[in-house]
């Protein structure tokens, strides 16, 4: 296989994964079981769980989720961080 072929499905693998890290609005509404996104974000902010406010509503993270249920993230192997940009 080429390297433009790799590359591109690299990149695409990449952004993928990435978005599967986050956790958005519509996901958070079925989890917590609030229809509203004021409920939803009282719940996050009653359990711990940080999150932050996009133009379509509030998202987090799995590793958020797991850290407010105390959980140690798999994500990432010790000692070792990422960094995510998000446009």
């Amino acid at each position: 296989m080429n390297c433009s072929i790799m590359c591109a499905v690299s990149a695409k693998l990449k952004v993928f994964l990435k978005m599967a890290l986050l956790v958005n609005l519509e996901q958070l509404k079925v989890a917590t079981g609030y229809d509203r996104p004021g409920d939803v974000e009282k719940c996050l902010k009653k359990n711990g769980v940080r999150f932050l406010y996009g133009k379509s509503g509030i998202y987090t993270t799995i590793d958020a989720l797991n850290a407010a249920m105390g959980l140690k993230s798999d994500n990432l192997p010790d000692n070792e961080s990422t960094e995510i940009d998000i446009y």
